[in-house]
């Protein structure tokens, strides 16, 4: 559904179950297939797979794009893989479903103040010119009382950047992200594990560093008078 853009397992089945799509995904799957099953039955098979087992199918994809220099054009500076982090909200709801959700207050059109609670996962996604492929998610959690969205948030990032620096410990990096990731701890680890960086830079994400920004530009405009 991520990589075809569809928003429903009806709109899947409809649009997957064409001579086309059916002819694609059995030349990649090495199969025989008359049909594909319907996408109910395809989320019933997910959910009783282990999240283990699905991570390790999704690290042999990527090793085997990696491996077989089918995406080594894309690299950056013909030498870094570009992997973009950023957080998606997966489901939302005004009842508190499990302690590890995130919340947030909100106001309904009428300004009556409720709380809304959220499931939200980090994603790791390797970009490979036009495509995009996932190389590693974390699920933002809520367990300390009174840390903000963007705390969890980068707790979640040391954890994502453990598992990809485990299963890809070779690998050319260079992370992107947006202003979120302007953070001392979050550079640190782009440092530790020598990958490069990209990250979007606004007033007050590091005031110390954002002073010296300004009085280098300060200099440069004095000089170029």
């Amino acid at each position: 559904g991520l990589m075809s853009e569809m928003k429903s397992m009806h709109g899947m089945t409809r649009e997957l179950n064409t001579k086309e799509s059916i002819k694609n995904i059995a030349q990649i799957c090495n199969l025989e297939l008359e049909e594909i099953p319907h996408c109910d039955t395809i989320n019933d098979v997910f959910e009783k797979i282990k999240v283990e087992e699905i991570e390790e199918i999704r690290k042999y994809m990527i090793n085997k794009l990696i491996r077989g220099k089918i995406i080594q054009k894309y690299k950056i500076r013909d030498k870094y893989y570009h992997i973009v982090v950023d957080g998606t909200v997966l489901a939302t709801s005004r009842k508190k479903y499990n302690e590890s959700c995130l919340v947030k207050n909100k106001m309904d059109k009428n300004g009556n103040e409720y709380q809304e609670y959220s499931t939200y996962v980090l994603e790791a996604k390797l970009i490979v010119g036009e495509m995009v492929f996932s190389i590693g998610s974390e699920f933002v959690e809520n367990t300390e009382k009174n840390k903000s969205k963007q705390d969890c948030e980068i707790r979640a990032f040391k954890r994502l950047a453990e598992k990809i620096k485990r299963e890809y410990p070779k690998l050319k990096i260079l992370i992107s992200g947006d202003a979120l990731y302007a953070n001392k701890s979050i550079i640190n680890i782009c440092k530790q594990n020598n990958w490069k960086y990209i990250i979007r830079f606004k007033k007050g994400s590091i005031p110390s560093l954002y002073e010296e920004f300004e009085t280098v530009v300060s200099k440069e405009n004095e000089s170029n008078k």
